[in-house]
């Protein structure tokens, strides 16, 4: 898939900052991106816990990248998640449910001259109210 973003600002919120604060950000230039991926539902699943196994691929890449007027280096990056583990608990109460997700998140490629071969693992649980 390609995106081709031409002046496109968006309200975002701010990762660090008072409470409910954001900033505009504008988008420029192509993006590439490809992706793939597969979930398996566990057989032994219940309506009170559901599992699922998923894998995936994403590839991201550009030459002309700018956020803000900043023109990241040039990347070509790959995510790939093999084996990650998605649990839905308690969805048939819903005051009562959450997501747990379990995965490891490699990524590999360049960006600019620095090549990038790491493993990003992550797990966590997320009450759905």
């Amino acid at each position: 898939m390609k995106a081709v973003y031409s002046s496109c600002s968006f309200i975002a919120p701010l990762v660090e900052g008072p409470e409910n604060s954001s900033a505009t950000v504008l988008l420029e230039g192509e993006l590439f991106q490809d992706v793939s991926t597969s979930e398996t539902l566990d057989a032994s699943s219940i309506p009170s816990l559901t599992k699922v196994t998923f894998d995936g691929t994403q590839r991201l890449r550009s030459s002309n990248y700018k956020v803000n007027g900043y023109l990241f280096p040039t990347f070509d990056v790959t995510f790939t998640v093999n084996n990650g583990k998605i649990a839905l608990e308690n969805f048939n109460d819903l005051d009562n449910a959450y997501i747990s997700v379990e995965e490891v998140l490699h990524a590999s490629g360049t960006i600019g001259d620095e090549k990038i071969d790491k493993d990003f693992p992550f797990k966590s649980r997320y009450k759905l109210k």
